[in-house]
């Protein structure tokens, strides 16, 4: 299977080791990619916003249920 693929892939004009013949060092990185990273990133800071000012609610609602627990008004 293998050599008939490296085969094929001679007849098409490509290298079948070509792959291993590519010089190692840093890949810029697409466009698509980095702008992904950033909405990613900002996403991550708005879900962080929304968690802390839930959690500020929820301290809140409990404080209001102990007061009412124990006779207090709300």
């Amino acid at each position: 299977m293998n050599q008939e693929l490296d085969d094929l892939l001679k007849q098409l004009g490509v290298s079948p080791n070509e792959w291993q013949d590519t010089p190692t060092g840093e890949r810029s990185e697409p466009d698509t990619i980095r702008k992904q990273k950033e909405m990613l990133t900002k996403l991550a800071g708005l879900i962080q916003m929304q968690i802390d000012q839930d959690t500020a609610t929820v301290a809140e609602l409990q404080e209001r249920v102990n007061r009412l627990k124990h006779g207090g008004g709300v």
